[in-house]
């Protein structure tokens, strides 16, 4: 199919070259940054093209909008209403921003992306939605050659999903951030913590992570929790999500006492 994307951030790229991966012609990438746009359309081997004025070339068949959620309704009410397949990328903002458009839908990657970090675009999870008949032939063939594993999942559906992606990825993150910080304050390396990250990655991917808990929270050991809230007294954001989590877990693990016991 040929290409028009919006957007020349971390999702354009990375969708562009899984587009591009598979035979796909990628024929413009609009931004209004030159450089961003110069840069990806090198990449994908596309024309740069500002959005001011907006253009998207005639033989378009589909336009991808990867932009920030901020930025969506502008972006999308600047186009010119074709009969081009017209989706976005967002796992928060519902498909029918583009009901203006008689061909329109979702293309959601459910996935952490940077330009740093090459993944493997056959593994990459895509949740889609669309219009109609005709607009589903046309996204279910373009998603199925990305990865032929793909997911339908409506507006509502998608924005609980994205909840939890934050929970488990963004929310996750930030934590080994504080981690991180934790160590280098009494010089300790990372590299120290990064088995442990990636053994505990592991056991989610084959078990349910309430099978998997650990720690002192789960074991309700109060004196151990105690000496670690008096460590982060210096940091009392750090110890109130110390705290709130450690409540949670024992909350939850109460939980699934009572339901076996059930």
């Amino acid at each position: 199919m040929k290409i028009s994307i919006i957007g020349a951030g971390n999702v354009a790229y990375h969708l562009g070259k899984a587009l591009l991966n598979v035979g796909h012609t990628i024929l413009s990438v609009n931004s209004p940054t030159e450089a961003n746009r110069k840069e990806l359309a090198s990449e994908l081997l596309a024309e740069p093209l500002d959005i001011n004025p907006f253009h998207i070339p005639d033989a378009t068949e589909v336009v991808l909008i990867a932009v920030r959620d901020d930025v969506l309704k502008v972006v999308a009410d600047s186009l010119e209403k074709k009969n081009y397949l017209v989706l976005h990328t967002s796992g928060t903002q519902p498909m029918s921003m583009l009901d203006a458009f008689p061909n329109h839908g979702v293309l959601y990657p459910l996935q952490t992306l940077s330009r740093q970090k090459a993944i493997d675009y056959k593994q990459l999870p895509l949740c889609i939605e669309a219009n109609g008949e005709g607009s589903w032939n046309m996204l279910h063939k373009l998603a199925s050659t990305i990865n032929r594993s793909f997911h339908e999942v409506n507006s509502d559906k998608r924005k609980v999903l994205h909840i939890a992606a934050v929970f488990c990825c963004n929310f996750t993150n930030h934590l080994y951030n504080i981690a991180g910080n934790i160590v280098a304050a009494e010089e300790l390396d990372f590299d120290l913590l990064r088995p442990l990250i990636a053994e505990t990655s592991e056991k989610v991917m084959h078990h349910l992570p309430e099978e998997m808990q650990t720690g002192p929270a789960v074991r309700s050991d109060q004196a151990v929790m105690n000496q670690h809230l008096d460590y982060l007294k210096d940091h009392p954001d750090w110890r109130e999500i110390y705290k709130l989590m450690s409540e949670d877990i024992l909350k939850s693990q109460d939980n699934i006492v009572r339901l076996h016991q059930e």
